[in-house]
C-alpha cells in the first residue's frame, strides 16, 4: 500500500494495492460517487505490481484511463484528451471526475515493515508474500523510511528505540496480514487493534512512557540535536549509539581509557569548532553514559568548561526513559551534575514532545493511517486548483440548461 487517494477537505485517505480500481456511480466501483455528471464507470485507476526486492522503496507505475461518456476525468484541472486515454499520475496530483465538488490527492504513503532476524526463512517467506499481497515492503534493517515495527512480543531493544525515535510504530504480525486481506480502496488496518504483546520482566517499568508514544506516535528525531553524548563504557555504546543517532545526537564519543582520551580530547575540539562555523549546533548539555572515571573527566576538563553547559552522568535507564518520553526531563531527574561546566538550569534544552506527555489535548484528535501519520492539510494548499476549471464550469452550465430536443496530479559523526 503506497500509493494511495486523499479525499480533499475530509482527509480520508483509500489505500490502492497494485491492481485496477474503478471510479463511478456502478455498485461495484470501489471509489463510489453520487453526483449525476460521474458516470457508473467513469474512470479506471491502475497500480503497477513491483517485482523488484522488497527491502528496496519504489513507487510503483500508476496511471488513470478515462471511461466517463461525457463528463470528463480532471487531472490538476485539465481535462482527460479522451475516452479510453492514460495518463501517468505522480505524487500530489489533484483529480476530480465531472462536475462532483469532491476531489482526491494522489499520495505517495508507502508501508515499510521492519522485521526480527530472528525470525526463520520460512517465517520471513510468508511475510514476504504478504506485503507483496499488500503491495507494502519488507526489510530486516531498521532504516529512516520504515513506517512498522513487526513484533510480537514488546522488548526495550535497540529497534524499537529506533522504531520510536522515528515516530514507527509497534505492530504484530496480524497487522500484516490485515492489509493483505484489505480490498482495494479500503483504509488501512487501525495499527491500535494489532498491537503486541505488553513489556514483560524488568522492561514492564517502561510501560508508562511506551503507552503514552502508542496512543500518539510522533517522531524524535531533533530531541538530541544539542546533547553531546560521551560514552564511558563500550557496551552503552553499542547498545544505545544507533537509537541516539535515530534521535538526534550528532556528537557521539567513546572514551573508556587514558589511551583514548586524546582522540577524545580532539574529537571535541572539531565539535566545538563545527559550533563556530555553523555547521553544529552549539551543545544545552554533555551526558555521559552511563558514566565516567573521575580521571577521566579531569583530563577532558579543558575542552568541557569553555562549553558553559551542563555535564551529566545519565544511566542507561535515564537514556531510555527519555527516548520513551520524549522529554530530556525524565533522563535528567535521574541523572546527577558532574563537578564540571554549568549546574543545570531548570529549562536546560527544553525539547520536549507534550503530546507524548499527555498535555496536549489534539493529540487524540490526531488521526493515524495505517500507521502513518496524516500530515495536516494546509487551508490555503492548492486551492485554486479546487476550484471549476473552465471546462468544468461549462459542464456545470450545460447540467443546469434544458435537455435538448432529440436530434442528431553532517560535521562527520563524531
Amino acid at each position: 500500500m503506497g500509493w494511495c487517494l486523499v479525499q480533499t477537505g475530509t482527509g480520508k485517505r483509500l489505500s490502492l494495492q497494485p491492481g485496477s480500481v474503478q471510479v463511478g456511480r456502478a455498485q461495484t466501483a470501489q471509489v463510489k460517487a453520487t453526483h449525476q455528471s460521474v458516470s457508473r464507470l467513469h474512470a479506471e485507476i491502475v497500480v503497477g505490481t513491483y517485482e523488484g526486492p522488497l527491502n528496496v522503496v519504489a513507487k510503483q507505475e500508476i496511471r488513470i484511463i478515462d471511461h466517463s461518456s461525457t463528463g470528463h476525468v480532471f487531472l490538476n484541472g485539465k481535462a482527460s484528451p479522451g475516452k479510453g486515454v492514460a495518463r501517468p499520475l505522480a505524487d500530489g496530483d489533484l483529480l476530480s471526475f465531472g462536475v462532483d465538488p469532491v476531489t482526491y490527492r494522489v499520495a505517495w504513503s508507502p508501508v515499510v515493515l521492519s522485521y526480527s532476524s530472528r525470525l526463520a526463512g520460512e517465517e520471513i517467506r510468508e511475510l514476504s508474500e504478504l506485503a507483496r499481497r499488500a503491495g507494502a515492503f519488507l526489510t530486516q534493517d531498521w532504516t529512516l523510511e520504515c513506517t512498522h515495527l513487526l513484533i510480537e512480543q514488546l522488548a526495550i531493544t535497540p529497534k524499537l528505540l529506533c522504531c520510536i525515535a522515528d515516530g514507527g510504530i509497534p505492530v504484530s504480525s496480524s497487522y500484516l496480514r490485515a492489509m493483505a486481506a484489505c480490498r482495494n480502496a479500503d483504509s488501512r488496518p487501525p495499527p491500535g487493534e494489532h498491537q503486541p504483546k505488553a513489556l514483560m520482566g524488568v522492561d514492564a517499568e517502561y510501560a508508562p512512557e511506551l503507552e503514552l508514544f502508542l496512543n500518539s506516535p510522533r517522531p524524535r528525531r531533533t530531541l538530541l540535536e544539542s546533547v553531546w553524548i560521551i560514552f564511558g563504557l563500550r557496551q552503552a555504546h553499542d547498545t544505545l549509539s544507533v537509537a541516539l543517532r535515530h534521535s538526534g545526537a550528532r556528537v557521539q564519543l567513546l572514551c573508556t581509557s587514558q589511551e583514548q582520551l586524546p582522540q577524545t580530547m580532539e574529537e571535541l575540539r572539531l565539535a566545538t569548532q563545527a559550533v563556530t562555523e555553523n555547521k553544529l549546533r552549539r551543545a544545552s548539555a554533555v551526558w555521559f553514559v552511563p558514566g565516567v572515571d573521575p580521571s577521566l573527566l579531569e583530563g577532558l576538563k579543558a575542552r568541557l568548561e569553555p562549553l558553559e553547559v551542563p555535564c551529566m552522568s545519565v544511566s542507561h535507564k535515564a537514556v531510555v526513559a527519555g527516548i520513551l518520553s520524549g522529554d530530556l526531563r525524565t533522563a535528567h531527574k535521574t541523572s546527577s551534575v558532574l563537578p564540571v561546566g554549568k549546574p543545570l538550569a531548570a529549562d536546560v534544552n527544553n525539547n520536549t514532545f507534550a503530546e507524548t506527555l499527555n498535555q496536549d489535548p489534539a493529540a487524540k484528535r490526531r488521526r493515524l493511517d495505517g500507521g502513518v501519520q496524516v500530515k495536516q492539510e494546509e487551508e490555503s494548499q492548492k486551492f485554486a486548483s479546487l476550484l471549476p476549471s473552465p471546462q468544468q464550469q461549462q459542464l456545470q452550465q450545460r447540467q443546469h440548461q434544458p435537455p435538448p430536443s432529440p436530434g442528431p496530479s553532517q560535521v562527520r559523526h563524531l
